[in-house]
């Protein structure tokens, strides 16, 4: 029985540290295929008509080229979202007074005024700020 136990717990172990690696180092694209479903399922079902960019594919296989398809982002922010899979042309248009006092809220007012004055989202941002939406 000890030895059934212990076999469990270093498959458990080995199993988690495999986790680890995987989403540390981004192997095989999981960080941000991870990141790009969550994102998306969350817009799914907070913004109405909201298809994600993985279903926009074009009849060759091929995502459509972002060019301007959302007046408050810049070209940078909006190629790093559509790298995450966001479909940028169906986000909201204006940020909101509320909008802007969350995202101060969950992302500081440091960040949010880099984002606002044009940064590059990261992954954490958009999880972070998935909850003022």
């Amino acid at each position: 029985m000890k030895k059934a136990i212990q076999i469990l717990l270093i498959t458990i172990l080995v199993i988690i540290v495999a986790i680890i690696v995987v989403f540390a180092f981004d192997i095989f694209d999981y960080r941000t295929k991870f990141i790009s479903k969550t994102v998306n399922t969350f817009l799914s079902k907070n913004i109405e008509d909201y298809t994600p960019l993985d279903q926009l594919e074009k009849s060759d296989g091929t995502i459509p080229e972002s060019n301007d398809l959302h007046p408050l982002l810049n070209s940078e922010q909006e190629k790093t979202l559509t790298e995450l899979g966001v479909n940028v042309s169906q986000l909201p248009t204006e940020l909101t007074a509320d909008d802007q006092e969350c995202l101060v809220e969950v992302l500081g007012q440091t960040r949010f005024q880099e984002l606002y004055n044009g940064a590059t989202p990261g992954a954490v941002d958009l999880i972070k700020a998935k909850k003022c939406f």
